[in-house]
């Protein structure tokens, strides 16, 4: 089965490489906005891909995901007493010079903000029309290319790619950057209209369906996730994000999931909320599939069914309170 599984991906590979993909304004890739329920059964092929996925290692798997639940426990209480101090912030003019510590909470929380990239003479005016949209589908304008190209941009780039390494068969530059393109997003003020719920980029039942990606992951379904490198490009370089023709969909690997911020944004009044528990929240919602809760007695059992919480094929992963009550999101 697992020989007819691989044959099945790299076929549906083939056929979606050489497909259009749809357009849109970016919410129809979003489940929870189409409509589209996040927990109904997959295809009954998902079945034998779950079981595969964590073949011998199944008690290792369930041993560590309760000590993934306690470790989540401690550090979301943490955080909440933390307040914005949890996220590491660098200035630009400091990147060359960070100690050794900042280096490792950056790799620990999987997120950092980068300050004052680009000189107060770039300035955004404010230019809000009414009935607008939110999310412009505008990757070549003028002021996008001007700021992919800036010198001070480039550099921040080069430094957060410096966090990642990969095997030297692997063919990848982490010391330059192509230009990718992405949409223009403006936000009026006090906009709730395309607010996007928890999610990752990358794809979705990818990430387990797809036997490169899956090695990504491989000490995580192995039941060893504290061993696994989430900076380590070996197995994503050439990991396939789109296998059912995702609107949108990007072929290029981002190292990170970046933001440039034009205006002022205040701790917690911006449009980009993160959370900054990388190890762990990733652990978790790829674990999440396999495990059913038992209210009985308030603890888990092997899941063997085709459901996977918040992983629709042709669209983004996405997470909740329901489907993942763990992650107090």
């Amino acid at each position: 089965m697992r020989r007819t599984i691989r044959c099945m991906t790299t076929k549906m590979t083939s056929m979606m490489q050489n497909s259009i993909k749809p357009e849109g304004d970016g919410s129809h890739v979003f489940a929870s906005l189409a409509g589209v329920d996040m927990n109904k059964p997959l295809e009954s092929r998902f079945v034998e891909l779950k079981k595969q996925t964590i073949q011998g290692y199944e008690q290792q798997v369930k041993d560590s995901w309760y000590r993934l639940l306690d470790s989540l426990k401690h550090e979301i209480a943490i955080i909440r007493s933390s307040n914005q101090s949890i996220i590491p912030q660098v200035n630009f003019n400091d990147m060359k010079n960070l100690s050794s510590d900042i280096k490792n909470r950056i790799k620990t929380r999987g997120v950092m903000i980068i300050r004052n990239v680009l000189p107060n003479e770039i300035h955004i005016q404010k230019h809000f029309h009414k009935d607008k949209p939110v999310l412009y589908e505008l990757y070549w304008s003028p002021a996008q290319i001007l700021a992919r190209a800036d010198c001070r941009v480039l550099e921040a780039l080069k430094f957060a790619n410096s966090f990642w390494h990969a095997s030297s068969a692997t063919r990848i530059c982490l010391q330059e950057n192509i230009m990718y393109a992405d949409r223009l997003r403006i936000r009026q003020p006090g906009d709730a209209q395309f607010a996007l719920g928890p999610h990752v980029d990358g794809g979705s039942i990818e990430r387990w369906e797809d036997p490169e990606y899956r090695s990504w992951y491989s000490s995580i379904f192995q039941g060893l996730r504290e061993e696994n490198d989430f900076f380590d490009a070996t197995h994503r370089v050439r990991a396939q994000m789109s296998l059912y023709n995702m609107a949108g969909g990007c072929s290029a690997f981002r190292t990170w999931q970046g933001w440039l911020s034009l205006s002022t944004v205040s701790p917690g009044g911006g449009g980009l909320l993160v959370n900054p528990l990388l190890k762990l929240t990733t652990s978790y919602w790829l674990l999440r599939p396999f495990f059913r809760r038992i209210k009985e007695n308030d603890s888990w059992e092997i899941d063997e069914s085709s459901i996977w919480q918040g992983a629709v094929p042709g669209r983004i992963q996405e997470m909740n309170d329901s489907l993942h009550p763990d992650l107090a999101l």
